[in-house]
């Protein structure tokens, strides 16, 4: 005899009043021996009013209640045996959500007694992966004593609501991950949830970028959340988080808890990958396993400000089931054993870290961040950093590479004051601009970017899914003059856009709505776009340009955009080389300004080309001792992007690179040995210079030769012995002529002086 004759009277007996006499009950058994062996056929069978009542089994599938207000439960409902909320599991598989209630389902649908786990969310009004474990949506139902765990999804790990109300009693919440927001619940569009305060629900150890267990927007209703346990017993805005339309912290949510899961710590912690959750983590000897574990468990503020010590192993979802993005906290700094070997790996599954809480008074330092993923929604497809409204932040020693999201493939800093990167190198990554720095707000805001790689990043196959290029800024555009930034020692190399539907794309820097940008010391070469080139400027923007090289680009160097007449640009270039010199810049507009000022050249700055630093400057480069004279007050780092020193021979170069003067020693020599003194001076000089040098062996000078090349390489004019009389201490005037008398033309000089089979170059320029 099947369950369901022998069941029925005795289970509407016992729960049901007498107007749902007439309800039926539908056994569902792995067994085969209910009436079907899946719950979705059993709810597929019912009328308003009947029940689903399951026996224990793990259920490999995704239910949807399909508009059909019905109790669905476990044997807990007939028993109220805990044990039967454990052994009856209804299992995603990983597949969409595990429970959908998106019908318009009302307050007499229950989901009772279940543990529902493994799922990754469903497609609801155009967002992807919504609501792991349960979705809810246009519906009121009731969810009484379910464990919800082991789900992840973009929006809502355990539970999504838009417009929804439900009542939660007996709900256990945890172990769940959102990708954005909310990893216990997150409740959208004028949702509510009424907690039942006699049989309380549990809401603990949840994680999200964004909320890790709690999120809401303000266009729901004010929500007190009462439990008897939660993550800590005073969460802060990293665990709970009530947001405007505007993405602005809103402060209408109070807890009610009774329990605490875990007690924070106000100390430094430590993790390894090989490490274990369990441990205290107060010692590089008994580290945690998990950064985000960490960062929930750490307690830090303006007095105690604390660190996480990330030792070098690969942390990701794989691994050490790390959750990515992670979730910064104010007064936590994150630092990594060594940049090259603390690796932050996100499995191509999501971005890898997420800041936008306001918080503040933090660093990041020493990781790779690599194989980060952006694009699995509409909006927000960033794969490495999202940074955003922030204040005072650190960025140092970091790789970001190969990563993929078409809003930005590697780091994204929006409304970001004070901010300071150094030492970033972002390469090989697909999508969206691998740099991306806004000002969306008539806040006055500035930042910094020092000893920083931006290169071989490239365009997604798709062009809808990322244009590909380098640096893009954008600031207020009602607000003139309200974000302002300084790049030093800079590379912007390599990299490709495939824009094509706006004239005028940017594939090294593009600087628009009034942002002010210095640049020195930049060398940007070889990138490629269709259109515009590789620096744009646009809608009243400024770029002071100085002791920078702009080669190689295509299809030019600069182009001043049309924007609007009433927001013209504003360029000026000193002591910098730029192919195609004054007359290659394009101001398509027509009112825009350019400043071509001292200094500047257009010739071929003559890089390596191999090596290690391909675009570091090879001997006979014009850009050497060819920057600004005076470096007062441009605060410049103290090491090049080779870790050479920054001013080498009195003067500075072109470009990211200093030129280190060289010399071919005879193995059987030392230059010391033979080479007291070369200098000219003046230098940079407008008439003549005096070439001065000492050697210590004055019996053999007529083997001294003194050559002067112009920055192709050519020779201009030579000294020896037989036109110049040499001494071990002399002097040498060059009156800018060659050996035909005749003047030469201004720019960068080499002097070479050979003695002895040694060689010694330097470098002078000429001004007028």
């Amino acid at each position: 005899m099947k369950k369901k004759a022998i069941f029925s009277l005795v289970f509407i007996f016992l729960l049901f009043s007498s107007s749902l006499v007439l309800s039926d009950t539908i056994i569902v058994d792995t067994t085969g021996t209910g009436d079907y062996t899946t719950i979705q056929e059993g709810i597929n069978a019912t009328v308003d009013g009947d029940t689903v009542l399951v026996y224990p089994g793990t259920y490999y599938e995704n239910i949807n209640f399909i508009g059909k207000n019905i109790t669905v439960a476990s044997l807990y409902i007939t028993t109220e045996a805990d044990s039967f909320i454990h052994q009856t599991i209804i299992d995603g598989n990983h597949e969409g959500s595990v429970v959908r209630i998106i019908s318009g389902e009302n307050e007499n649908t229950l989901l009772c007694g279940f543990t529902i786990q493994n799922g990754i969310g469903s497609e609801i009004q155009g967002s992807t992966n919504c609501g792991g474990g349960i979705v809810i949506v246009y519906s009121n139902p009731q969810i009484k004593k379910c464990i919800i765990k082991n789900n992840t999804a973009r929006s809502g790990g355990g539970i999504f609501c838009g417009n929804a109300q439900i009542n939660l009693s007996g709900v256990t919440i945890y172990d769940n991950h959102a990708i954005w927001s909310g990893g216990g619940i997150i409740l959208l569009d004028y949702s509510t949830i009424y907690f039942d305060t006699e049989i309380l629900c549990n809401i603990y150890l949840n994680y999200a970028s964004r909320g890790c267990d709690f999120h809401k927007s303000s266009t729901c209703p004010p929500l007190e959340i009462v439990v008897d346990t939660f993550t800590v017993m005073n969460p802060d805005s990293y665990f709970v988080t009530s947001v405007d339309l505007y993405g602005y912290p809103v402060y209408d949510v109070t807890t009610n808890i009774l329990h605490a899961k875990i007690e924070p710590v106000n100390s430094d912690l430590y993790v390894n990958p090989d490490g274990d959750n369990n441990n205290s983590g107060l010692t590089a000897e008994e580290p945690l396993r998990m950064i985000a574990f960490a960062l929930t468990k750490i307690a830090s503020d303006i007095l105690y400000p604390n660190t996480i010590h990330i030792a070098d192993g690969i942390y990701s979802p794989s691994l050490n089931d790390e959750k990515f993005p992670l979730n910064c906290r104010s007064y936590v700094s994150l630092f990594g054993d060594s940049m090259e070997n603390t690796i932050l790996d996100g499995d191509d599954l999501s971005h890898i870290i997420q800041a936008e809480d306001m918080e503040k008074e933090y660093s990041i330092n020493n990781l790779t961040i690599t194989n980060g993923y952006g694009n699995i929604s509409m909006v927000n497809n960033f794969a490495g950093l999202k940074i955003r409204r922030n204040d005072n932040v650190i960025l140092q020693n970091l790789i970001v590479h190969n990563c993929e999201g078409s809003s930005g493939s590697g780091i994204l800093i929006n409304d970001v004051n004070n901010f300071i990167m150094k030492k970033i190198y972002i390469y090989d990554n697909i999508g969206g601009r691998p740099l991306r720095i806004y000002n969306n707000e008539e806040t006055f805001r500035q930042f910094t970017v020092e000893n920083c790689v931006v290169k071989n990043n490239l365009p997604d196959d798709d062009p809808e899914a990322g244009y590909g290029g380098g640096i893009v800024i954008g600031g207020y555009i009602i607000t003139p003059h309200n974000f302002y930034g300084v790049f030093k020692n800079v590379e912007v190399t390599n990299n490709e856009d495939n824009m094509t539907d706006w004239f005028g794309s940017s594939v090294a820097f593009g600087i628009g709505n009034n942002a002010t940008v210095d640049l020195i010391n930049a060398t940007i070469g070889d990138n490629t776009t269709p259109t515009g080139g590789a620096i744009v400027l646009n809608w009243g923007a400024e770029i002071n340009i100085i002791n920078s090289i702009l080669y190689g680009d295509s299809p030019r160097e600069i182009f001043l955009g049309n924007g609007n007449p009433n927001y013209p640009s504003t360029i000026i270039i000193n002591n910098s080389l730029v192919q195609g010199g004054e007359a290659g810049i394009w101001d398509y507009g027509g009112f825009n300004y350019i400043n071509w000022e001292d200094g500047n050249l257009n010739e071929n700055p003559f890089w390596v080309g191999t090596g290690d630093y391909p675009f570091a400057l090879s001997d006979s480069s014009c850009c050497i001792d060819a920057g600004t004279i005076d470096t007062t007050g441009l605060n410049l780092p103290e090491y090049d992007l080779a870790g050479n020193p920054r001013i080498s021979g009195g003067r500075i170069d072109m470009g990211a690179y200093e030129y280190q003067d060289t010399v071919a020693v005879d193995p059987s020599h030392d230059y010391t040995d033979w080479l007291y003194t070369l200098q000219n001076n003046p230098n940079p000089f407008y008439e003549g210079t005096s070439i001065l040098f000492s050697v210590h062996d004055n019996h053999n000078v007529e083997d001294i030769t003194l050559s002067i090349y112009n920055s192709k390489g050519q020779l201009v004019k030579r000294f020896n012995s037989e036109n110049h009389d040499f001494s071990p201490y002399t002097e040498v005037y060059w009156d800018c002529t060659d050996e035909q008398g005749k003047q030469v033309a201004p720019g960068a000089y080499l002097y070479k002086l050979e003695y002895n089979g040694n060689a010694v170059v330097k470098k002078m320029v000429l001004l007028r």
